[in-house]
């Protein structure tokens, strides 16, 4: 009986007939599709702000022999195309790209000249890599800086700012190779760069940066004691990449050393909580060298039950530590909270004063691992959490066995990124729980191990998971999930046919998964407003903008419903919904089965327009040239505005 009761909570809409035909470049209609002619690679990277789209054409798959679009003789580069999505007006700028942002309407390009064929430093050479720029009004980039050669990400864009690593080396004590430039009006040319400085005391010479990552207007650099000494104080000088941070958005902010190391795989995150930001990262204890997570640094009460007469005596771990970022500016403590992590792995930041990560229950103790959540063995992946509300509190994790949870952390959702079976709905942590893994069976069903969605607020100390939802106490299992980065309260999710226990689509299996666009209900209980329809479940891309949610379409799991009329059942469909309004269920287009989301939005601000990948050979027997370039193995960009 309760698990008929979450199709109460979907929307069954009408199936409607697919797609919408080519429009003509003039038309202004809202969600009328508009295709430039240039292929792209399918997993190159693509800008969307404002008006504006970017994205690298193709050489190699624009016509069936190739296309030199820079001039260099050759047919092997992507090339940058600027778009004026309201006017429809497209910019060829003739430049072979690494790298691009757009900031506040002026595009920055990073170019190797050498795969560009072409000396932009004029210094008789094609051997720089460097920094272009070009404004709207101009045709073609104009050179603003040479920028570092060896590291993998040199470019940083935010709103106004532009910070970039050049390939002028610090000479004084507090410079840095870190430069920053304004775009202070929109499309404007960007201020001359100016040389970000830095607190940290180095070897004479000032400090060389990389850029690693950017959260909430945080930048994450890395330094090399291998040029600029030792950094950590572990008495020697060859860790790579010793953490620095830079709050990115005060001009004349300066780069703050934390004084740990960072291992050759880094986590690395940071959310806005209050009037601060926090910010987490993993410690490497190797690069280090200290024993990051010993019973003797924390409490009696630190570990779990299962732990407390392991002592942990190793160097190999990656432990958590977090910061307030005002506050350690202004002389306050990182925290470390002695909890293992795994490097590259997804670490979370609740918005209301919590980190956390997933512990493999073999990395604690003395080698023998420790049972963290009580079911007889120590191969689970287990949710740790802890307050970051107090720098220099008492380190209190969670350690109940009955609230630490055994995650799916494999669940893809995000783009080419698992959000590691973790979410944040409101003032809830949302996890997938693997029952198999937990011991447990947390939906009255002990006879079946599924994945189920827990809720819990962490803020109630003593609440255990929430695995009930619905007004009825539904038990939801779901196959893909993500945060949806427009709205704080919602999450996204495809729900499993198979927990609930219906055939929700009516073609004979149990097999399919939904899309829906789950939110908090009441307390720790979510509701899982969706549609009856097969979205792909590992890979259902689903995403919000301006109230209408967007997803991928599975013809052969939907039945093998022909819904782009091209003769076979094999394609997935871009369709759409109204999530917060009354749009009507629509099946917009042909898509693709990439690890990309449905539809691509300004992620900044409110969406103006979306683009997605059209995949030719997915139309028809035979494929269908979209873009007129003489074959149909491309995938084509094409862009639909949702607003003014």
């Amino acid at each position: 009986m309760t698990r008929f009761t979450l199709l109460a909570l979907l929307f069954l809409l009408p199936v409607l007939t697919c797609c919408n035909s080519e429009d003509d470049e003039e038309t202004i209609d809202y969600y009328a599709l508009r295709t430039p002619p240039h292929p792209v690679a399918p997993t190159s990277k693509i800008l969307t702000k404002g008006k504006w789209l970017v994205y690298l054409a193709s050489e190699a798959n624009y016509t069936p022999a190739g296309t030199d679009m820079n001039g260099d003789g050759d047919v092997i580069d992507e090339v940058a195309v600027r778009v004026n999505t309201f006017s429809n007006k497209r910019t060829e700028l003739g430049t072979a790209v690494q790298d691009m942002a757009l900031v506040n309407g002026t595009l920055f390009l990073v170019v190797l000249e050498a795969s560009d064929g072409r000396d932009w430093t004029a210094d008789g050479d094609t051997a720089d890599r460097v920094l272009v720029y070009q404004t709207p009004s101009a045709a073609l980039p104009t050179f603003f800086a040479e920028v570092d050669l060896t590291s993998a990400t040199v470019l940083q864009g935010l709103q106004t700012e532009v910070f970039f690593t050049s390939a002028t080396a610090p000479t004084m004590p507090g410079d840095t190779n870190l430069f920053v430039a304004s775009v202070s009006s929109n499309g404007s040319i960007p201020t001359p760069a100016t040389r970000v400085t830095t607190a940290v005391a180095a070897d004479g010479d000032g400090v060389s940066v990389r850029i690693l990552d950017e959260a909430e207007d945080i930048l994450f650099l890395g330094m090399d004691e291998n040029l600029d000494g030792d950094l950590n104080g572990d008495g020697d000088g060859v860790d790579a990449r010793i953490l620095a941070v830079l709050d990115a958005s005060s001009i004349g902010s300066v780069i703050q050393g934390t004084s740990l190391a960072l291992g050759a795989t880094y986590s690395l995150a940071a959310v806005t909580s209050g009037a601060d930001r926090i910010v987490a990262f993993l410690v490497n204890e190797t690069a280090q060298g200290v024993n990051l997570n010993a019973q003797s640094l924390f409490s009696a009460t630190w570990q779990p039950p299962g732990c407390t007469a392991l002592g942990d005596v190793d160097f190999d771990d990656d432990v958590l530590h977090w910061l307030l970022m005002a506050d350690f500016e202004a002389g306050g403590s990182i925290q470390n909270t002695g909890l293992v992590g795994t490097a590259g792995e997804r670490l979370h930041v609740h918005p209301k004063g919590y980190v956390a990560c997933t512990s493999l229950e073999a990395d604690e103790g003395l080698g023998a691992g420790c049972d963290m959540n009580n079911d007889g063995d120590v191969n689970d992946r287990i949710f740790r959490w802890i307050s970051a509300a107090n720098p220099g509190g008492v380190v209190l994790p969670e350690t109940d066995p009955s609230r630490l949870m055994a995650l799916v952390t494999s669940v893809p959702g995000s783009v080419g990124d698992s959000t590691g079976g973790v979410l944040v709905a409101g003032k809830l942590w949302v996890l997938l729980v693997d029952e198999a893994a937990d011991g447990r069976d947390h939906d009255g069903d002990p006879g079946t191990d599924n994945n189920l969605v827990g809720a819990k607020d962490p803020s109630l100390n003593g609440q255990g998971w929430n695995f009930g939802h619905t007004s009825k106490a539904v038990p939801v299992g779901v196959t893909w999930m993500a945060t949806d980065i427009q709205t704080a309260n919602r999450n996204l999710m495809a729900v499993e046919e198979s927990v609930i226990g219906i055939d929700q689509n009516g073609d004979g299996d149990l097999v399919d998964s939904f899309p829906t666009f789950p939110k908090v209900l009441s307390g720790s209980t979510l509701t899982f407003p969706g549609l009856a329809l097969a979205t792909s479940g590992t890979n259902a891309g689903i995403v919000t903008a301006a109230g209408v949610g967007y997803f991928r379409v599975s013809e052969a799991a939907e039945g093998g419903s022909d819904f782009n009329t091209d003769g076979d059942v094999n394609d997935f469909i871009l369709s759409r919904v109204g999530v917060s309004n009354s749009e009507p269920l629509v099946h917009m287009a042909t898509l693709n089965n990439l690890d990309r989301p449905a539809v691509q939005f300004d992620s900044t601000s409110a969406p103006k327009f979306g683009v997605i990948l059209f995949q030719e050979s997915m139309q028809g027997a035979s494929g269908k040239d979209l873009n007129g370039d003489g074959d149909s193995n491309d995938y084509v960009p094409r862009y639909f505005r949702i607003d003014n």
